[in-house]
């Protein structure tokens, strides 16, 4: 039959959609991470399918057993919120269902992982989903060691009990230039948002409460040359649109001059020559 991949709510049941509801009230079997949690949802959904939990330490006998469920009925996973497979175990399911020849259906919906992405002033064409930083120290500075040299965004999912220590070792061993995007309890209540350089970090810490779910967006690193070449010919264009407009080039240069303090001689001397 059908192995249903299903969405769910990161904190706001309103997300849920209208597919995703049709599906678990149409499903005989629901395997979710934690039972609990799902089902809170259920119960919110005034449904009541059979319940089976399924998470990263559950034994290999369990995601077979699920996979031949839904080699005769309709099934459906679930994490504890967002998209299955991101940061969860899904993937064993999903390759036993494959290999036994089980028909797959994903019913797409919220993912923390894109809510954070979409609030980055990031460039995010490209980026790295890091999920939660290992606990092991040598894991954890391979970790870091990564995150120094990644040239596009990477998403960080991070627990409230050590968001902070890993914020500290973010600001202890990456440039103090980067930017940091903090979502704190994405789509709920007490849903927060904020944008800070590591600088910032390391002298007045996060600025939001250490409770909550977190997740970060960590700015890429980028090359100072490579940078300031980018800076420069944006400065330019901008030169050339003032005098376009009427200023004299002595003014626009100025003006420019006052909007950009950071530019260094050479450019400025360069926007008298052009």
């Amino acid at each position: 039959m059908t192995l249903y991949l299903v969405a769910t709510p990161i904190g706001n049941l309103a997300d849920l959609t209208r597919r995703a509801e049709e599906v678990l009230c149409r499903v005989e079997v629901v395997a979710c991470e934690d039972t609990r949690v799902s089902q809170k949802l259920l119960s919110h959904l005034g449904i009541g399918p059979r319940l089976i939990s399924l998470h990263e330490h559950s034994p290999p006998s369990r995601y077979l057993e699920v996979a031949e469920l839904a080699l005769s009925s309709e099934v459906a996973y679930l994490t504890d919120a967002g998209t299955p497979g991101i940061s969860d175990p899904g993937a064993r399911l999903v390759e036993l269902a494959l290999i036994r020849g089980v028909s797959l259906v994903p019913i797409p919906g919220p993912s923390a992982l894109t809510a954070a992405l979409s609030l980055s002033p990031f460039p995010s064409r490209r980026f790295t989903f890091m999920g939660y930083p290992p606990e092991g120290k040598g894991e954890r500075e391979a970790f870091i060691r990564e995150l120094a040299s990644l040239p596009h965004p990477a998403v960080i999912f991070a627990a409230p009990h050590d968001v902070e220590k890993l914020v500290a070792l973010l600001t202890e061993n990456l440039s103090p230039r980067r930017r940091l995007l903090v979502c704190r309890e994405l789509t709920k209540l007490h849903e927060e948002i904020r944008l800070i350089s590591l600088a910032e970090a390391k002298e007045k810490g996060l600025g939001v409460p250490d409770r909550g779910e977190f997740v970060l967006v960590l700015e890429g690193e980028q090359e100072p040359e490579q940078e300031y070449r980018l800076g420069r010919e944006q400065v330019m264009e901008l030169a050339r649109r003032l005098v376009e407009e009427g200023l004299s080039q002595r003014s626009a240069v100025e003006l420019v001059g006052k909007l950009f303090p950071e530019l260094r001689g050479e450019v400025r001397r360069e926007l008298y020559n052009r």
